[in-house]
């Protein structure tokens, strides 16, 4: 047993400091850090600075050596090891490895190697001795050792140029620095005493004061008898280091001896069959029988080997199980810990300051109160997305307004029921963060739509059908930007968005409907060229690029006739000019004027995609109509992706009524001769966010899918108002196009799907593939 003694009773084991060091603010400290970043416990990653004491216990370990000390005198030389050039000589490799129970291990069954551990640079310096070593004495013990075994590793200078040309010791170290420390550490040995492991680990020579672990009682150890030893004494029946890192590899490391066992079986049946062939053998009763025992094993040897080897490797792959399901059990139970902290952590530091807050409360209250509210039209806001002139323009609507313009169809009120909706969001949310990806997500129910009403879907259709509504030369427009060059042209008609929005009585509840695509039979017809541009830029693959010449092109991140720069469509999509930014922004313009209220997205078309990535941004609710799939445009914005939700966040709010005679919708509008192509706009993708509510017209009144009824108006008296009740929302599967589909054209996949449908009884909605593997993004 290691006797404990106080610290002061052992001493550092040398006091000179080689490593360089730098000044600063009158404290002197090393140049290069001593430590490492981190280090693994239990199979996490920990910070070394936070846990020096748990790092240096790892880092110096050799319990699996002391647990088969006694045996090591098969497998090693009870002195000290041979220097670096006599293992050169041995045409032994160096490899550095960072296990110290590794160390000065070696092996020649394929090519002839050493493991060698670097001298950390800690242990180069005095005062971490005094602090963190020398206090413990099984610290100071091995960290001694180890020092000891370089002692007889570098004894030469060219020992010291293959120490520096391997990384073993730090370039701070010279050759005579080296020299110095090594003889400072031979002094604190007894004078009489030569150096040698075995005897510097004599508590009776040397006392205990400067005692070393008894592991460095050998030098080198062999791996081949050490594996042997580990597995008869220990019971691992992978040995103790196994350079085996497949089944497969096991299996070829072993065969060598059962080759070698049945060649010399064959060998000796030959033998046995040539002696039973002579005169005196043929009439020996005893060699007769040995033949014929011998004959037998060697029938059943190889089958019993066989059985063996595989008896093993069944055994092997359920320790591997049952380890990995204890780490996995072990992280589910850590992450549920970390996940029930950060929730008190959350709900003690948010509560009563975000708007998020109230959310309980308020679902609360909507769900024991059912009745529809009245949602009035209360502002439209117009942003210029990066045109000349103020940032956006407000028209707030008044009643006197609306009763002079006559315009009392699209100003509501509007019949809206509300109910709780689960959505994924971040912990902390702000209407003036852009991005505001919080490392912690809670799913939480928040005021949103009751979309199982029939009345209330149709009110929101209203609504988005309503932003196409214009009134630029009302005078009661007002800058939303102080600072207004009045001479400047706003551009109404020449690009950017248009918001409605609508609110209760209380203004507790705000809906904003966001303008969708205007679509022109000539291209400069209203913002018909920029709703274009930004649809083929969030609906499309690369850009409108790689398809028919009809599409118009936004960007030039094709770089091949399959490849797309993901980064440069990454940061068109946030350019100002684009919709995405301008659509943030309006939302802002809305949280500045009800920044207390639980805001609900909706829009149609290009709209409602807008729309339901302000919903991903934010985690608010979103309402679509006849959206086109717009997974591919959030997934490169960043929208959905959290810690621990991936790829997609499955509860995002987000509800995304159509029906499947609408080619836009479906995802289907986008062959050669469709006319999307011929109008110039690039639909190539395939699936939504959140979930999909479809009106099955297709199954149920025998419909085609026509462009014509992409019109939200025609959808709203064609459908909606036609259906007893509101489609079903479901979850869309989200799936990646196959490898062997990739190049194929998009309405071949649409035919597969339809048949894989067909074949499974699933008619209420088809998913479909995109046509290329631009960066192989399926989504």
């Amino acid at each position: 047993m290691h006797s404990k003694v106080d610290s002061e009773q052992r001493p550092v084991p040398f006091r000179t400091a080689l490593l360089k060091t730098s000044s600063s603010d009158g404290i002197t400290q090393p140049e290069a850090p001593l430590l490492p970043a981190t280090f693994r416990r239990n199979y996490k990653i920990e910070s070394v600075d936070a846990n020096i004491c748990a790092f240096l216990n790892i880092e110096l370990n050799v319990r699996r050596l002391n647990e088969i000390h006694g045996w090591l005198w098969l497998v090693g030389l009870p002195s000290a090891p041979r220097p670096l050039h006599y293992q050169v000589v041995k045409e032994r490799e160096i490899v550095v490895t960072e296990q110290l129970d590794l160390h000065l291990v070696w092996s020649s069954s394929k090519s002839s190697w050493i493991l060698i551990k670097p001298l950390p640079r800690f242990l180069f310096c005095p005062v971490f001795w005094q602090t963190e070593i020398c206090p413990h004495q099984h610290l100071y013990e091995t960290a001694l050792g180890f020092l000891l075994s370089y002692i007889a590793l570098i004894e030469r200078e060219v020992d010291y140029n293959l120490a520096i040309n391997h990384g073993l010791i730090p370039k701070d170290i010279t050759w005579p620095g080296w020299l110095t420390i090594v003889h400072e550490i031979l002094c604190v040995l007894p004078q009489e005493t030569a150096f040698d492991p075995a005897i510097v680990s004599s508590a009776e020579v040397i006392g205990s004061d400067a005692r070393v672990n008894r592991r460095f009682n050998y030098g080198e150890l062999r791996l081949g008898r050490l594996n042997w030893i580990y597995r008869l004494v220990v019971g691992e029946i992978r040995g103790y280091h196994s350079g085996c890192t497949t089944y497969g590899s096991f299996m070829r490391e072993n065969i060598n001896s059962l080759i070698t066992l049945f060649a010399y079986t064959t060998i000796v049946l030959s033998a046995m069959q040539v002696g039973l062939a002579t005169q005196p053998l043929t009439e020996n009763y005893s060699f007769g029988m040995a033949s014929y025992v011998f004959s037998i094993f060697s029938i059943v040897a190889p089958l019993a080997c066989i059985l063996g080897i595989a008896a093993v490797m069944t055994v092997m792959i359920i320790l591997n199980l049952a380890r990995t399901l204890k780490i996995r059990k072990q992280k589910r139970l850590a992450g549920v810990k970390v996940a029930l902290i950060a929730g008190i952590f959350w709900a003690y530091t948010s509560f009563g300051h975000s708007r998020g807050s109230t959310a309980l409360a308020d679902a609360a209250a909507v769900a024991s109160s059912p009745r529809p509210n009245g949602f009035t039209l209360r502002h439209v806001i117009d942003h210029g997305a990066g045109q000349p002139g103020p940032r956006a323009r407000r028209f707030d609507v008044t009643p006197e307004r609306f009763a002079i313009a006559g315009v009392d169809s699209h100003v509501g009120p509007f019949a809206i029921k509300t109910a709780p909706v689960k959505i994924q969001r971040p912990s902390y949310n702000s209407y003036d963060n852009q991005m505001p990806m919080s490392p912690i997500w809670m799913a939480e129910d928040v005021p949103g739509p009751d979309i199982e009403d029939k009345e209330t879907v149709i009110s929101f259709a209203n609504m988005s059908e309503d932003a196409y509504k214009v009134g630029r030369d009302d005078p009661g427009w007002m800058n939303v930007d102080e600072d207004f060059n009045s001479s400047i042209p706003f551009g109404w008609d020449e690009s950017g968005i248009r918001g409605h929005v609508f609110s209760d009585d209380t203004n507790s509840t705000i809906i904003l409907a966001v303008k969708g695509t205007t679509v022109a039979m000539f291209e400069g017809n209203g913002t018909s060229v920029h709703d274009k541009e930004n649809d083929n830029l969030y609906g499309s693959c690369c850009c409108g690029q790689g398809g028919t010449y009809l599409w118009r092109k936004v960007c030039d991140c094709q770089t091949g006739t399959y490849t797309c720069d993901d980064q440069c469509v990454r940061d068109e999509l946030r350019k100002p000019n684009r919709y995405y930014v301008a659509t943030v922004e309006l939302y802002q313009e809305v949280m500045k004027l009800y920044p207390h209220a639980n805001v609900i997205t909706t829009g149609h078309s290009l709209g409602g995609v807008l729309a339901s990535l302000i919903g991903l941004q934010h985690g608010i609710p979103a309402v679509t109509f006849e959206a086109y799939p717009q997974a591919m445009a959030a997934k490169r914005l960043g929208l959905p992706a959290a810690s621990e939700v991936a790829p997609l966040r499955k509860d995002t709010g987000g509800f995304h009524f159509g029906h499947t005679a609408d080619p836009v919708y479906m995802g289907t509008c986008n062959g050669a001769t469709s006319f999307c192509s011929i109008g110039g706009y690039a639909f190539e993708t395939l699936c939504h966010t959140g979930r999909k509510c479809a009106y099955d017209v297709v199954k149920d009144w025998g419909w085609r899918q026509s462009t014509q009824t992409h019109s939200l108006r025609y959808a709203i008296d064609n459908v909606y108002m036609k259906y007893e009740k509101a489609a079903t929302c479901l979850e869309e599967d989200l799936i990646d196009s196959d490898n062997k589909y990739k190049y194929l054209s998009n309405s071949w996949l649409v035919w597969v799907q339809r048949q894989n449908d067909y074949h499974r009884h699933e008619h209420s909605h088809y998913h479909y593939v995109k046509r290329t593997n631009y960066n192989h993004l399926h989504y």
